[in-house]
């Protein structure tokens, strides 16, 4: 193996743990937004025929059931905020490493822009999408008609 084809090896096996570790921490901040949302008592949008008891339990419903075009805006405007306060808190050496894994995941190639800065928009949308993911996959069934 060439000098080249060893540094070339290194920054695969540097990416791939960036790649690791960034999924672990785009979990973790869906996870502050879905307790966040637990604490907040349900509005009621859905009827009385539900018995969710959290905001959390109507997005799930939301994610499930949905989209409701008249919902949708609303549900922007109700998540952007948890998304925003926990995107907001990451660390800047967190958030470089949590950059590149984004950009790679959603496509956002600049790399004159992208080594060692921080980019709250698309970390926020791979936070959305796990938070929707997580939303999806829970069971409503002892929550609903």
């Amino acid at each position: 193996m060439s000098k080249d084809e060893d540094w070339h090896s290194v920054l695969e096996g540097t990416h791939a743990a960036v790649r690791a570790f960034a999924r672990i921490e785009i979990e973790a901040l869906a996870r502050k937004v879905i307790h966040s949302l637990q604490r907040i008592r349900s509005s009621g949008i859905f009827g009385d025929d539900y018995l969710y008891k959290s905001l959390w339990d109507e997005y799930c419903h939301e994610v499930q059931e949905g989209p409701h075009d008249m919902l949708e805006g609303a549900w922007d405007l109700t998540i952007d905020p948890f998304l925003d306060y926990v995107v907001e808190q990451v660390p800047h050496h967190v958030g470089v490493l949590l950059t590149i894994y984004a950009a790679s995941e959603l496509d956002e190639h600049d790399d004159a822009n992208l080594v060692g800065s921080v980019w709250p928009d698309v970390i926020k949308r791979l936070v959305r999408d796990s938070l929707a993911k997580k939303a999806g996959m829970r069971s409503l069934h002892h929550l609903g008609p």
